[in-house]
């Protein structure tokens, strides 16, 4: 019996090798954390196709960034094709549970104002939800 515990892993395997992981380890509380930004900025597109397939999703990282540089672009304006990622998750059935930002706010790029750029990015993902 797991209860409610979980074990997250990241999207930072390609596809095979989440998929093997998953099969491995066979437990039922192992489930993926998904990284925005490592689906495109570190080439993990191929992960993100096969999820529905492959993998529990128990959480996401919200964050927007360039290439090389995640994590410091506001929701949409980056490399991550955040507004696409999110709309394939509601697409899935992705409840919600467990979501966090994790956009660097106090980088120039975000303004003076870390929360308001933090109500931004949570007004971006409502948006994307509605």
């Amino acid at each position: 019996n797991t209860g409610a515990f979980a074990v997250a892993t990241e999207n930072l395997l390609d596809v095979t090798m989440m998929k093997s992981l998953f099969e491995i380890v066979a437990y039922d509380n192992l489930c993926s954390c998904l990284d925005l930004s490592h689906f495109v900025l570190r080439g993990r597109e191929d992960v993100f196709e096969a999820l529905p397939e492959h993998c529990r999703v128990c959480g996401v990282h919200l964050k927007d960034g360039m290439y090389g540089e995640p994590g410091v672009r506001p929701l949409g304006e980056g490399s991550c094709r955040a507004g696409e990622l999110l709309a394939a998750l509601k697409r899935e059935g992705y409840d919600w549970g467990r979501c966090s930002s994790e956009n660097r706010y106090t980088e120039p790029v975000f303004g003076p104002d870390a929360l308001y750029a933090l109500r931004r990015d949570a007004e971006y993902v409502r948006q994307a939800f509605l």
